[in-house]
């Protein structure tokens, strides 16, 4: 039989499978669907309409789950997965055939709306279209199992703006001033992740998932900003469509703890806001910080006022787990850079820096300015503060030649107890202790994210003036985790101080930081009184960011087989996983006085594994 007749085949039987799923409604036969989509999933990586690597990696754990009890947390993570499989071979045939239908088209007088029908037309002849209705039904009746509300509290409360709708932040940072001083709520199609939310908007519903403590997620719950994400496109779009007369009205949005969502007209009408140009409370950075040290030093003898608070934290860190007598977990060594050393580099051209920064305020007033302004302060940056040869030599005396370090940003304006900072300024992965060029450019790279858009807008919004910001930095041996979370000592959802709240993915930490990666990552609770860990969701990101081979800083996408991931298949290694994870979190916590948000890694080794605490700030959330 040829290949053309199977693929027919396949589709006529797939076609079959999917009315009838489609006639189940509510009550899909779950182990057939996944058979079924199994099956779907082998045509497409045989035929290579489905990325292959991605398609095999779904077809292998549908086998293995299909091998155990149904657990549906697991079987939606999945079902998640297979959808936007789906939807890349529907986008990708989009962008082929247009680029060549499109002008053919055009060429032939026929109407652009005729040509994409055409390719919808090409996109529902296949296998793949199919494929897609099968995994509909399933993931409808999955989530009604569940009882799971299509929108996730990225930070519940209620509050009151003018309705508005933008394909991003940066959008709305653009056109903010249309608004006039007056609070707005926003429709985002997307977000990155690492934005900062403008101080003018006061709730934010979002048409995707995002990490919960992604630096937008952190920059939500300390601004106060009601924020809901959307867990796919059927409920935002609803939900956006449904808005009618109320566009460009006030409103009320109103964010429940278990993700339920709803707008209405706000009788109140939205109040006024504050400029960003006048903030409501400036954040003094410059009281307690000390330029004058200018030797690298162990982060065991890093102090806050010399190095920041990231690189006290570090040596902080390694002193309770040296207190405890500890074998629960354990923290990377490393070394720190202090402020002075930053200011001695800039010292010769500090006039045109100075200069240039303060202008900043003023100039960058829109979304592509304020790029283009932090573009040229980071090239400055880049061409005249120079990392010397000692600097760089002393940081290699701390590390075998042989080792991958860490260079970490640790700045005066982060981690701190009023403004946390989370996110906002970049961490180099994978760099060669023994290359110096390498480790020169990665302390280099860091100064410069003093001047990515994110952080000169945060800073600018709490009142902190540029020049005064220091930039230290902690380099610490580099830990490849199998498995990377945040976690914080008292749940920053439900403010639960009962609970801690843990989120956690494949590979490097970078995956929890942003919104690149597409899907959900796992999500769990601790409640310290019954010692309990609950599973919130398992991850559904496709992809693990992993250190490249190379000397390359920039990290790799792998795909993920979670048939092979032991916290995706077995309860019991995830229960004495998170348990730990928590404990360490919470002995963090008791020792350092104040609730704690914690970065970490999990490396796997044979039947055990080993917790190592990365980091660790004070949680800063709004009152």
């Amino acid at each position: 039989m040829r290949r053309e007749q199977v693929e027919q085949y396949a589709f006529v039987l797939l076609a079959e499978a999917a009315k009838i799923f489609e006639d189940q409604g509510l009550d899909v036969d779950w182990k057939f669907a996944l058979m079924t989509a199994g099956a779907a999933l082998e045509n497409g990586r045989l035929s290579e309409s489905l990325k292959p690597e991605e398609a095999g990696s779904l077809y292998k754990e549908s086998v293995e789950m299909l091998s155990r009890p149904m657990d549906l947390t697991r079987y939606k993570a999945w079902l998640d997965r297979a959808v936007r499989l789906c939807t890349s071979f529907s986008d990708a045939m989009q962008d082929l055939f247009l680029a060549h239908v499109g002008g053919i088209g055009r060429g032939l007088h026929v109407d652009d709306h005729a040509a994409k029908v055409f390719v919808e037309a090409e996109v529902r002849a296949s296998v793949v279209f199919q494929f897609s209705r099968i995994l509909t039904a399933a993931i409808k009746s999955a989530k009604n199992a569940l009882g799971a509300p299509p929108w996730s509290a990225l930070q519940p409360g209620s509050s009151s703006g003018k309705l508005v709708a933008y394909e991003n932040i940066a959008e709305l940072l653009n056109k903010i001033s249309e608004h006039g001083d007056t609070n707005v709520v926003a429709f985002l199609n997307n977000a990155e992740g690492d934005e900062d939310i403008p101080p003018s908007v006061v709730g934010v519903v979002l048409g995707h998932e995002l990490p919960l403590l992604s630096h937008l997620g952190v920059r939500a719950r300390q601004q106060g900003v009601v924020f809901a994400c959307s867990d796919g496109a059927e409920a935002y779009h609803g939900l956006k469509g449904s808005m009618g007369s109320l566009w460009g009205q006030s409103v009320t949005l109103d964010v429940k703890v278990g993700g339920q969502v709803s707008v209405s007209e706000s009788k109140g009408g939205a109040s006024p806001v504050r400029s960003s140009s006048t903030p409501q409370l400036a954040v003094d950075i410059t009281s307690s910080a000390d330029l004058t040290a200018t030797a690298v030093v162990p982060c065991s003898k890093a102090t806050e006022a010399t190095c920041g608070a990231k690189c006290a934290a570090s040596g902080e860190i390694l002193a309770v787990i040296e207190a405890q007598k500890s074998s629960d977990y354990t923290a990377p060594p490393g070394c720190a850079l202090p402020f002075g050393l930053m200011m001695k580099a800039a010292k010769p051209g500090w006039a045109k820096y100075s200069a240039t920064a303060a202008a900043f305020d003023s100039k960058a007033t829109k979304g592509e300015t304020a790029d283009e302004l932090a573009a040229e302060l980071r090239a400055f940056i880049a061409s005249e503060w120079k990392v010397d040869d000692a600097t760089v030599g002393a940081i290699q005396k701390h590390f075998p030649p042989s080792a991958k370090v860490m260079v970490r940003s640790s700045a005066n304006c982060e981690d701190l107890q009023k403004v946390s900072g989370a996110g906002l300024y970049d961490s180099i992965a994978n760099v060669d202790a023994g290359d110096k060029a390498a480790i020169s450019k990665a302390v280099s790279l860091v100064w410069q994210s003093l001047w990515t858009k994110r952080a000169a807008l945060s800073r600018r919004a709490a009142g902190m003036k540029h020049t005064d910001a220091a930039m230290g930095v902690l380099v610490q041996q580099m830990v490849p985790g199998d498995l990377s979370f945040i976690a914080f000592s008292s749940n920053p959802i439900s403010r639960d101080e009962n609970e801690v709240y843990v989120e956690m993915c494949v590979g490097m930490g970078e995956t929890l930081a942003s919104a690149a990666q597409p899907g959900t990552p796992y999500r769990f609770t601790f409640d310290k009184a019954k010692q309990a860990v609950n599973v919130q969701a398992l991850s559904s990101f496709s992809y693990a960011l992993v250190p490249p081979a190379g000397g390359s800083f920039e990290l790799e996408e792998k795909v993920i087989d979670y048939s092979k991931i032991p916290l995706h298949t077995d309860p019991a290694f995830r229960e004495s996983i998170i348990t730990r994870v928590a404990k360490a979190v919470m002995a963090l916590a008791d020792a350092r006085g104040s609730a704690q948000d914690v970065e970490g890694v999990v490396v796997l080794n044979g039947a055990g594994a080993d917790v190592h605490i990365v980091q660790a700030r004070p949680m800063v959330l709004a009152d």
